[in-house]
């Protein structure tokens, strides 16, 4: 007997199928079973939540930090600000599975609620330091001192370089 999906290989699986009152009978080969059982798998999880019924697309990347859909899908990790509305089709299923069907946080946040926080710590840049001391030497008319740090801007800049 030939299979009735790909009409090529023997039939070697019998599979009888009721869907509602339709009865269907089919002759498939071992490849045709498997494909046909991941199918009906893929299917079954996705009626009840567990596997997203819309595949990605995996030609989705990022183009800014070149990430792709598969890379996604394979460490759960976003590569940069913009994959959040490049994935977003991918990104909100996710969100709503983990929060119970809503798209937004509905978590608590620890202790009382408020929250303090505190600036980030200025970041210091030597060369504008040094800048401003020689523009207050220079005023104060200090112009040994202004030498001095007129020669550590440039030795500076030349490391920068």
């Amino acid at each position: 007997m030939i299979c009735d999906h790909c009409g090529d290989n023997n039939a070697t699986v019998h599979v009888v199928r009721h869907i509602g009152d339709k009865h269907e009978e089919l002759n498939l080969c071992r490849a045709c079973a498997a494909k046909l059982q991941h199918e009906m798998l893929q299917s079954a999880l996705g009626n009840i939540g567990l596997v997203s019924s819309t595949p990605p697309v995996p030609s989705l990347t990022c183009p800014t930090c070149h990430m792709t859909a598969d890379e996604f899908k394979r460490t759960g990790r976003l590569g940069c600000t913009d994959c959040y509305r490049v994935f977003s089709s991918m990104i909100l299923p996710l969100v709503r599975r983990a929060q119970n069907g809503a798209a937004a946080h509905t978590g608590t946040r620890p202790g009382d609620g408020k929250v303090t926080v505190s600036p980030a710590p200025a970041r210091s840049d030597p060369r504008a330091e040094l800048e401003k001391k020689l523009a207050e030497a220079i005023a104060s008319e200090a112009y040994e001192e202004a030498a001095v740090l007129r020669d550590k801007i440039r030795a500076l800049d030349k490391k920068e370089g």
